[in-house]
């Protein structure tokens, strides 16, 4: 008798997509047993954030408005929000995780996707299935086996997309993700684009041709969605990125202007401190404030290395 051999295709569906898109990655988790009347998460109010509430009762304020969240509830936090405890009031316990939007262009388009998802930013999680994710994720944490952080990454996807399950649940049983077409889902072929040939002399007549439009058409799309021309936002995120790397002293910036697709280093300093203000080597310095010498240092031994 022959086998039976049962295949099933793993076809990727519009919300996967849009999340590798966004380029989503956790950065850190933990837990918070507080009873204190202090916004919590001051110091992550930069970063988008999940907090779950374990026991207890928190208030929640975004846009201005403040809401009562119980235990058994995910809450959403993009940046600037922040959750609060009541002062001598019970025990809360939190859980947590803060995360970033990798694709920097896209950062406004996960925003709108995520109001418009959780219009009330949070959602109950009533079988009790988000508490399970986050408790083994602590178990990976702690047992720190290899492959745990790429464990504890799926973990976070799985989630993100129970949140978005249980809220279309919650709103719309046949609510279903919004298909990339049209403008929108050319932006994204755009950014796409750019994102696998930043280190590459981009024009903007190859992104155009890529995927397959005008370049009148590309420049109206970039103006409608992003508000910036093809080139102004390729230079932006081009700045930006310069700007984390910047942060890695091991990394020089003729290296780093290379990366990003710069004619020549000269030419990334003079549109960096066209845009910043300052030269890359003083934003570096900026960064490190107390450490400018050992940086310098650094930079000099790797250069006498490299003559010897």
């Amino acid at each position: 008798m022959k086998p039976q051999v049962t295949k099933h295709p793993i076809i990727t569906d519009d919300l996967c997509m849009m999340m590798r898109q966004f380029e989503l990655k956790a950065i850190e988790y933990g837990s918070v047993l507080t009873n204190t009347n202090k916004p919590y998460g001051e110091e992550f109010r930069h970063l988008y954030r999940l907090n779950y509430i374990a026991d207890g009762h928190v208030f929640y304020t975004c846009c201005g408005k403040t809401t009562r969240i119980e235990a058994n509830t995910l809450v959403y936090l993009p940046p600037e929000s922040i959750l609060e405890v009541e002062e001598g009031g019970e025990n809360v316990v939190l859980f947590f995780i803060n995360f970033e939007v990798g694709n920097l262009a896209l950062r406004q388009q996960f925003n709108d996707f995520m109001s418009k998802t959780f219009p009330q930013y949070h959602v109950h999680d009533k079988n009790n299935r988000i508490r399970s994710f986050f408790n083994f994720m602590f178990d990976e944490g702690n047992k720190k086996e290899i492959g745990y952080c790429m464990s504890i990454q799926g973990v976070f996807y799985n989630i993100i997309i129970s949140m978005i399950r249980l809220s279309f649940l919650f709103h719309n049983t046949d609510k279903e993700i919004e298909r990339v077409t049209g403008s929108i889902g050319y932006f994204n072929q755009a950014i796409h684009y750019i994102n696998q040939n930043i280190s590459k002399n981009i024009k903007i007549s190859d992104i155009a041709s890529a995927i397959g439009i005008s370049e009148i058409y590309l420049y109206k799309i970039f103006v409608k969605h992003a508000k910036k021309s093809p080139q102004q936002l390729l230079l932006a995120y081009r700045i930006q990125l310069a700007k984390n790397y910047l942060r890695n002293p091991s990394l020089s910036i003729k290296t780093i202007s290379n990366e990003l697709g710069f004619s020549n280093p000269n030419h990334f300093s003079t549109l960096f401190k066209k845009s910043i203000g300052m030269s890359p080597k003083e934003y570096r310095l900026t960064i490190f404030d107390e450490e400018p010498v050992q940086l310098i240092q650094e930079e000099t031994e790797k250069c006498s290395c490299e003559s010897q």
